[in-house]
């Protein structure tokens, strides 16, 4: 799991998450004026994103907001940058092997609402199962 280091944060009287991370809005702002979060610290909607891409994304957001609200840069956007989530699919490269997971992966043995394909090309080195 992710153990947001907010310390620093906490001491300086920004707010924190009943179980730690930074509390931002969609714009990443924090609760203190001109103070922004992103990446693993920063906890949207009760929930902090451990992985890089929506650290990528919440940073976009971030920057677009900085530039228009705080440096007056107009970059002729048509809706105000927000951060409204993510994808929580995961894709790793594991020493050429690629690995992809998708929603539920392991859903319980008694749901008669889940089957199962396997794809299994040893040849190939392709392994897909779709639950």
């Amino acid at each position: 799991g992710i153990k947001p280091r907010d310390e620093i944060a906490k001491d300086a009287g920004i707010e924190i998450g009943e179980r730690g991370g930074v509390v931002v809005d969609s714009q990443m702002k924090t609760s203190a004026d001109g103070v922004y979060a992103v990446g693993e610290i920063a906890l949207y909607n009760n929930f902090i994103y451990g992985l890089i891409a929506p650290g990528y994304t919440m940073a976009e957001v971030c920057a677009k907001t900085i530039a228009e609200e705080s440096l007056g840069v107009e970059l002729g956007l048509e809706e105000k940058p927000a951060f409204t989530g993510a994808d929580l699919s995961t894709k790793l490269k594991l020493l050429g092997c690629d690995v992809a997971s998708f929603g539920d992966n392991q859903p319980k043995p008694d749901d008669e609402d889940v089957s199962e394909m396997v794809w299994d090309d040893i040849k190939g080195g392709i392994y897909r199962k779709l639950i």
